[in-house]
């Protein structure tokens, strides 16, 4: 039975990228184009904020910091020391994905890493990553262009430790028998940018096969899918063709979903793979709600309630600052309006907005009494906020 949220409701979390980390071009936005968010800068100057010795500047850092808020200790501590930067982001998406593994032996000591189907566009001397993970791309097409490049290099023994499987049509995984040392970026980090600044770089870690050999193959990949009937028959059809694919989250193979079911939280989240996790722990998927109202309490599920919010980053990375600063004075009215009300009446007992770099405020009804305060400019918090101090 689910039940509109209640006093047993001790803790919600927010991971937000983008919104406690200083915001590019904000500064040079006129004051008077700003609108006040008398509400988030009481937050700011009443709350907490809680500021790491060293941010985590990891591209993929979202993933981590998401593993760890939802009380994951094994694969948080996993994802946060293994293979240097590197992390297996792609096998724990493999396994959500698959969720119940036929036959688990066989997935002992491989690497996994996501290929996901990619749409590349000429810009001037450049390409730029136009889109992925919503091409609309069937699972038959996927099924069939994922056997083209499959046939393509069955010929090849020297490819032979690797195949390509399309798990979901927007999904594509790459297992290896041997390691796969490259460093790369999730494709939200590259979108609408040129892929040059993106590619591999060698993981001087460790040994095994370098860059250059999957740069090959990520070159070879795109000539097969240039002449693939399935890409010719999707141009005609006036949709974009799959001319791509982007590799990512390459990481050994490791077994965590038992202890992702060890600590079961409400989680709201638009993003793929967190809404896989919420499956997989409440057998339900919870997209964010337009309003902090529509946020509902399960009785048979613990808190924290634990909701992501990417729209900020997505913002700062088309730096679009203009639809950044209406995102928050949407934010404001939705959300921390009726959170404010919330804590002051006791029904919320404590409220993070978690970064991903590691900055955190924390927000109580005791810490929002503390009158003599004085309300930050969130505008010069958000340009300076290098300062750690509260």
């Amino acid at each position: 039975m689910r039940t509109k949220l209640k006093q047993t409701s001790k803790s919600i979390r927010f991971i937000i990228p983008g919104l406690l980390d200083p915001v590019p071009y904000l500064d040079q936005l006129p004051a008077k184009e700003l609108p006040e968010l008398a509400v988030f800068s009481k937050m700011l100057s009443r709350g907490e904020l809680l500021t790491p010795e060293t941010f985590d500047a990891r591209q993929d850092n979202f993933y981590h910091c998401l593993l760890k808020e939802m009380g994951n200790d094994k694969a948080s501590t996993y994802h946060s020391t293994y293979h240097s930067s590197q992390s297996s982001i792609a096998s724990l998406s493999y396994q959500l994905d698959v969720n119940n593994l036929s036959d688990p032996e066989l997935f002992k000591e491989k690497w996994i890493m996501r290929a996901d189907p990619s749409f590349l566009m000429a810009d001037r001397d450049q390409l730029v990553l136009a889109q992925t993970g919503s091409l609309d791309i069937s699972i038959d097409e996927a099924n069939l262009l994922v056997d083209e490049i499959n046939h393509f290099f069955d010929s090849y023994e020297e490819e032979s430790f690797w195949t390509l499987k399309s798990i979901s049509p927007d999904r594509w995984y790459i297992i290896s028998d041997k390691p796969i040392n490259i460093q790369s970026v999730p494709p939200e980090n590259a979108l609408g940018q040129s892929i040059k600044s993106f590619l591999f770089n060698n993981d001087k870690s460790t040994k095994g096969i370098d860059s250059n050999h999957w740069m090959s193959l990520f070159n070879e990949m795109q000539m097969i899918l240039h002449q693939s009937e399935v890409n010719k028959k999707r141009t005609e059809a006036k949709k974009l063709p799959v001319n791509s694919l982007w590799f990512w989250g390459a990481g050994e193979a490791v077994d965590e979903l038992n202890s992702l079911t060890d600590n079961a939280v409400l989680l709201y989240s638009d993003h793929p793979l967190a809404q896989n996790l919420s499956h997989l722990q409440c057998g339900k998927k919870f997209s964010v709600p337009e309003h902090f109202s529509e946020i509902f309490y399960a009785d048979e599920i613990a808190s924290p309630i634990i909701i992501t919010i990417e729209s900020f980053i997505q913002a700062i990375r088309s730096k679009d600052v203009f639809s950044w600063v209406g995102l928050l004075e949407q934010f404001e009215s939705n959300y921390l309006i009726p959170i404010m009300d919330e804590l002051n009446s006791g029904k919320i007992l404590q409220v993070e907005f978690i970064s991903p770099s590691g900055r955190k405020l924390l927000l109580t009804k005791k810490l929002l009494k503390r009158w003599w305060k004085k309300n930050k400019n969130y505008r010069l918090f958000l340009c300076t906020n290098s300062d750690s101090k509260n």
